[in-house]
């Protein structure tokens, strides 16, 4: 029977990861919970703080996990931590991000694509928590790093524009309001339902030939955002009223959060070395089954229709201001 400790296992990845992991037999699952937090899934449970490195230094010790999937890891300090805690697993996973590609040059990425974000310190933290653990792959640790693009299911949806609900702007094209999309719309992007990322993930856990890789995995379905935002409206019933606004705009009126250094650029993802490790492994879910699939969530769980009235005021007020620039222009 092999050991495993899930980190972050109740998110949207981790979850998906909990739930392959449990149709193994051969594998005991325990997940680190924060104290007052659950779970739906049937899983071993310790409880204690993921930065805490004398309590997981004592757990180690205790359990001896054979494999240990860390998703709370965003700086290289916790990466030089958690080796530190971990030094006599047979595997370590670490859950970086394809954001710590260089996006100004490359637009088709593959594991040997050029790093250094200079547009996302979130990237930049994940690629230096890389490097310490690939220095550390050098004297035989036997670290897996693994990139996901915005990996998306439950009460998730990929979205240009957004506040702190994912439903908001399903809400907006419900009532007929328009949307934002940054820039002209055209450039492409890759999401992948969380369920596609874990059977792919699966084929890399307990596998020698995944040690010290870095390893992509995406869907292969390639749209632009404007095909995405359609695709949201006809499943919705409506033609929503799409909104183009450059990013440069957005940043400076506080409305980029997550779009610079990441959905701004055009991508395409080459997952070559996924599937000669794993030749069975194929995305199965299209946006729009995605999209029908968080819209059924929805309908299960109304409480996901969560209102963010602030985020609605600023989207009305910042069409409006745009629509009468653009009107203005056109007047002279």
């Amino acid at each position: 029977m092999t050991k495993v400790l899930i980190l972050g296992g109740n998110g949207t990845i981790g979850g998906a990861i909990t739930r392959q992991l449990l149709q193994k037999s051969d594998i005991e699952l325990t997940m680190l919970l924060r104290e007052g937090r659950t779970t739906p899934y049937p899983v071993r449970i310790c409880y204690g703080d993921g930065n805490d490195e004398a309590m997981l230094t004592r757990l180690q010790q205790e359990q001896k996990f054979d494999i240990v999937i860390n998703l709370l890891i965003f700086t290289p300090e916790q990466a030089e931590m958690n080796l530190r805690i971990f030094p006599d697993v047979k595997q370590f996973i670490f859950i970086s991000t394809v954001c710590v590609n260089d996006r100004r040059d490359t637009v088709v990425f593959d594991e040997e694509s050029p790093l250094g974000n200079v547009e996302s310190l979130y990237g930049q933290n994940k690629q230096a928590a890389e490097e310490t653990f690939l220095r550390a792959a050098k004297d035989g640790f036997p670290v897996t790093i693994v990139r996901p693009t915005q990996t998306y299911g439950g009460e998730k949806l990929p979205l240009s524009v957004k506040g702190k609900s994912y439903w908001g702007i399903c809400q907006r094209m419900l009532d007929g309001k328009p949307v934002i999309v940054h820039g002209d719309g055209t450039s492409t992007w890759v999401s992948t339902y969380c369920d596609d990322f874990a059977r792919g993930f699966i084929a890399l856990v307990g596998n020698e030939k995944a040690l010290g890789e870095i390893f992509q995995i995406t869907s292969d379905e390639v749209l632009t955002w404007n095909q995405m935002y359609k695709i949201i409206g006809q499943e919705l019933g409506v033609t929503p009223e799409i909104v183009h606004i450059p990013t440069d705009v957005l940043a400076r009126i506080g409305m980029d959060g997550g779009i610079r250094g990441d959905k701004e650029a055009s991508v395409v993802f080459d997952n070559h070395k996924l599937k000669a490790l794993a030749p069975d492994f194929k995305p199965e879910v299209s946006f729009r089954e995605g999209v029908r699939l968080y819209l059924q969530g929805v309908k299960e769980h109304p409480e996901r229709k969560k209102a963010d009235p602030e985020f609605d005021a600023k989207c009305d007020a910042v069409c409006a201001a745009w629509k009468a620039m653009a009107d203005g222009f056109m007047q002279k």
